[in-house]
């Protein structure tokens, strides 16, 4: 219920935000004709405070309010200005390669921030209803994983006599464990790739023996857990990298901002 009423607030505060600023416009074009220019240092303004989420994280020792606080307030007032920005341009693609540049730059900043926000809420549980592991001991589990199958492989060579599986590791399972694999398969919850793996393992065992079949059987459990790893290889690594999309697309938009608008002002100046 606390969620409930936490969304309802921010969402009626935005709304607020909203009318206040299409009355404010509307109020400013009838009387002077320059809404452009109430919207335009609105819109600076705001994309200036959407900073202040990265400046508090990177003052030691002063922690002004929650973390999540903040991440509320940047999420709503990038909603804010993303509406305030439309409202500023129009739906159209302006004209001129400068304003061209900066509409679609925008337009990715917000995109990329929906995205890195659909991200950061749907991902961590998928993640740990999948068994978390920490980040940095994924590839080292994954190489354990790989000798262990090696030595099967091995074992299975000494006492059969016989290279169906070593065949079918060689041909099948080499370049799956080399490294991670079905990196956007696992973003998407796709199974496709590690239930394929498996119908060809129980095909598999169609040709093999009694001993075969306890090895193979053994092979196929590090192979699911293999999958399991490249799963949180995966979602972590998205968690950890789309801020390197994001955050080098905010500090352009605002590098663009500033270059409109001292070439706003140039203009004006020279009229």
């Amino acid at each position: 219920m606390k969620f409930l009423h936490r969304r309802f607030l921010n969402f009626s505060l935005l709304f607020t935000a909203l009318l206040a600023v299409l009355f404010i416009q509307q109020l400013i074009s009838y009387s002077l004709n320059h809404g452009a220019f109430f919207s335009g240092w609105l819109l600076f303004c705001i994309i200036c405070s959407l900073y202040l989420f990265t400046v508090r994280k990177k003052i030691i020792g002063i922690r002004l309010f929650k973390a999540s606080s903040w991440m509320q307030f940047h999420i709503y007032i990038g909603l804010l200005a993303a509406i305030v920005f439309l409202l500023h341009v129009g739906w159209e693609m302006p004209q001129g390669l400068l304003k061209r540049a900066l509409y679609l730059l925008f337009l990715a900043e917000v995109l990329s921030g929906l995205l890195g926000l659909m991200i950061t809420r749907m991902l961590p549980p998928c993640l740990a209803r999948n068994g978390s592991v920490l980040y940095p001991e994924i590839i080292s589990k994954q190489q354990i994983i790989f000798s262990e199958i090696e030595s099967l492989v091995e074992q299975s060579l000494n006492q059969t006599q016989s290279t169906t599986i070593a065949d079918f590791f060689q041909q099948r399972l080499l370049g799956f464990l080399l490294k991670p694999r079905y990196f956007w398969h696992h973003i998407i919850q796709s199974k496709k790739t590690i239930h394929k793996l498996q119908n060809d393992i129980a095909n598999l065992q169609r040709y093999l023996n009694d001993d075969e079949q306890q090895i193979i059987n053994q092979i196929e459990n590090l192979v699911i857990e293999k999958d399991r790893l490249d799963y949180q290889y995966a979602g972590q690594t998205l968690l950890k990298r789309w801020l390197f999309v994001h955050i080098p697309l905010s500090y352009g938009l605002l590098l663009f901002v500033l270059l409109h608008l001292a070439l706003v002002y140039a203009y004006i100046g020279g009229v």
